[in-house]
């Protein structure tokens, strides 16, 4: 699968794999289903790693912040750029989606995702990041997911920090998640699709928190959330958005927890308002994810180069070591007496 970089025409150029949901989706204790969002204990085993909603604790530090910013209108979505023909048009893709990938091709992407030049993804399995303490939780394979271009970030830290920000073992593929999309068939769980957002704001959370540590680990946990998670569910057309904040902890068997909290919901089906409101906020929150990546990775970058030019400076600055010298042995005079006449054997001296 090729990353997509341009709305509709990239989105649903990528391949997916296939998921019919012919049923209604069952919660099972099976192989296959353990550890993933349906296991009927995933979320208590995620509480145990520390990832849980949280709607009623403390709101992220930049909470007022994250919704004014995602309230901010958007031309393309105003009535004159987007008219009741549009969303018409909307609402019989709507209803003519049957699967996840339909429901993703035909309708998320297009209508509610829009255009757009960030990088993102869909169905890549999370198979390169740390497992989590209780080690009971499987790989994620988000729907959509949006990073950054690996090259963005020093090569040094990438590696340094693979295991975090890196999510396919395919390092070609865009780092540093945090922004996701989940969706589902008109058949799906409705519940299923909460536990897959939560299961993302995770290793989003974790990444973020990765890179900021790697900044500065003084501030990492500064309160603030850096993840977003958008769901959408074609019965009702019910469109969900979520933030997730980390907060360190002591005296549990993981270091942070990570807290997701309904941002805003709509159902967009209803009136053409509702779309527009939601699709705004949609629009406006991964682009907001993409400057939180991209403010990180300046940042990291900076950090690393400032530190090679200190290296380099003290290099030069050190003093060279003494040459030794080649003879190490102290110098010694020795007195030479003066040279005596000579005196011949059998002469007298003369008188």
């Amino acid at each position: 699968m090729k990353r997509s970089q341009s709305g509709l025409a990239k989105q649903a150029g990528s391949a997916k794999r296939p998921r019919t949901e012919s049923s209604y989706q069952t919660f099972s204790s099976g192989p296959s289903k353990l550890g993933t969002a349906y296991d009927p204990a995933f979320e208590q085993k995620f509480k145990d790693n520390g990832v849980f909603m949280d709607s009623s604790g403390p709101k992220p530090n930049n909470w007022t912040d994250i919704q004014t910013r995602l309230a901010r209108p958007r031309r393309s979505l105003s009535p004159t750029q987007f008219p009741d023909s549009e969303f018409a048009k909307f609402q019989q893709a709507n209803e003519k989606a049957t699967t996840e990938t339909t429901t993703m091709t035909d309708v998320f992407f297009p209508y509610l995702a829009g255009t757009t030049n960030i990088l993102s993804e869909k169905d890549v399995v999370f198979n390169n990041l740390q497992d989590w303490p209780m080690k009971n939780i499987k790989h994620v394979t988000p729907d959509s997911y949006d990073g950054s271009d690996p090259s963005d970030l020093r090569p040094e830290i990438r590696e340094m920090l693979s295991e975090s920000i890196e999510p396919s073992t395919d390092k070609s593929r865009p780092i540093l998640a945090n922004g996701f999309d989940e969706v589902k068939a008109p058949k799906g769980s409705s519940f299923v699709l909460q536990q897959q957002a939560l299961r993302d704001g995770g290793e989003g959370g974790r990444a973020m928190i990765a890179i900021r540590t790697y900044i500065n680990p003084e501030t990492a946990y500064d309160g603030n959330a850096y993840t977003m998670i958008a769901t959408y569910h074609p019965v009702g057309g019910v469109l969900t958005l979520y933030a997730v904040h980390a907060v360190a902890v002591t005296g549990k068997p993981y270091p942070a927890e990570y807290r997701m909290r309904t941002l805003n919901a709509w159902i967009i089906q209803l009136a053409p308002e509702a779309f527009r409101q939601g699709a705004t906020w949609l629009r406006n929150g991964r682009d907001l994810m993409k400057e939180y990546r991209d403010e990180h990775i300046a940042l990291a970058n900076n950090k690393f180069q400032t530190q090679q030019a200190a290296a380099a400076d003290q290099a030069v600055q050190a003093p060279s070591p003494a040459q030794p010298l080649a003879n190490t042995q102290p110098h010694v005079l020795v007195a030479v007496p003066p040279p005596q006449p000579a005196n011949r054997k059998g002469l007298r001296p003369r008188k």
